[in-house]
């Protein structure tokens, strides 16, 4: 099991995870906490069993698309979230960084439903099917437990505190951070994210980056995100549609019908990479076109835990004053005019 400097980091259960499931740092979807709540949206189907599955629980997907998948435990309260693909659509790894049988276990879903997938727990998995603890009033949980089959446990247990610059022996490190403000004043913020690299030059094949990122804020985990990496022009979505927008390199892209999944094209610095460590086969990233990488493609979906418009970064430029004449000329092209326009679009009902 992976527990880098446990001197210096603390996994807290009984601490609390956070109060809340947004899905997507562009759309801002509130997930349901319970399932009464999840079994009365037209935004969600029953997929697997109507029963407890002693794995995954009582599983709901997005409906009109595979990401993501919410998990609820036998008392009705939300336990986890996945992300799944297609891998007749979307092919494991080498095709691809999901990994068999790592982080990527088989779903037990069909492959139009997802037969693989990244699954994290918010609870203890062994309670998911029992009448294990509820968690305490306003929280979602005690934990983030990230199904890995590579770990003695079966689980990658994140630090809900940290207080390391790198997590995991290197192989998380940080990198960019998004302050609350950071696209314009009173936007929402991401916080410091801990990439899966080998060095701080880029120099981590897209193949081998790890399908999970974490979001920190001043060493409190406040979030984490999925990260697909594809390759021959292949995206994550239903069908394999491509993102709107994507013919024009120019264009900011926008996830087709009711996906979530989210594009991005450079420039992805300094707030999501630091400056300078972007993976260097992530140039021409959703570009869709015969550049150097041109045929690669990523795919996020950021998952916040507690307030995004409450985060501020340690030695991070202070954004909450900048005019719009900055942002005009900031967010003009690639992935800040792809945030801030996303940022602003009606949400779906």
């Amino acid at each position: 099991m992976m527990r880098l400097g446990f001197s210096l980091i603390v996994v807290a259960h009984g601490e609390s995870l956070g109060d809340r499931v947004v899905a997507s740092f562009t759309m801002q979807q509130q997930m349901p906490l319970r399932k009464e709540d999840v079994q009365d949206s037209a935004n969600f189907h029953l997929v697997g069993p109507n029963q407890c599955d002693p794995q995954f629980g009582y599983r709901y997907q997005w409906e009109g698309a595979r990401v993501p998948i919410l998990m609820f435990d036998n008392q009705d309260d939300i336990a986890g979230i996945q992300i799944v693909i297609n891998s007749a659509e979307f092919p494991l790894y080498p095709g691809s960084n999901m990994k068999a049988n790592q982080f990527v276990p088989q779903t037990g879903l069909s492959k139009d439903e997802g037969d693989w997938g990244v699954t994290a727990y918010f609870k203890d998995p062994a309670q998911i099917c029992s009448s294990g603890t509820r968690a305490q009033d306003g929280s979602i949980g005690d934990r983030l437990w990230i199904a890995n089959a590579e770990e003695p446990s079966g689980f990658l247990e994140v630090p809900l505190r940290h207080s390391e610059n790198e997590m995991f022996n290197g192989r998380w490190k940080s990198s960019g951070c998004a302050p609350t403000g950071f696209l314009f004043p009173g936007s929402a913020g991401m916080g410091l994210h801990y990439w899966s690299m080998q060095d701080r030059q880029g120099n981590t094949p897209c193949i081998e980056s790890d399908p999970v990122f974490f979001l920190y804020d001043h060493g409190r985990l406040n979030g984490f995100g999925f990260q697909i990496s594809g390759f021959d022009y292949r995206v994550p979505t239903v069908g394999n549609v491509r993102p709107t927008g994507w013919e024009d390199p120019q264009a900011f892209l926008r996830p087709p019908g009711r996906e979530m999944v989210e594009f991005a094209r450079h420039p992805m610095e300094p707030y999501v990479f630091a400056v300078g460590e972007s993976p260097k086969c992530s140039e021409n990233i959703n570009m869709f076109d015969t550049s150097n990488h041109g045929d690669v493609t990523g795919g996020t979906l950021h998952v916040l835990f507690r307030d995004p418009f409450n985060i501020s970064c340690a030695s991070s430029p202070d954004f909450s004053s900048v005019d719009s004449g900055y942002i005009s000329g900031a967010v003009h092209t690639g992935y800040h005019l792809w945030l801030v326009i996303l940022v602003a679009r009606t949400v779906l009902a």
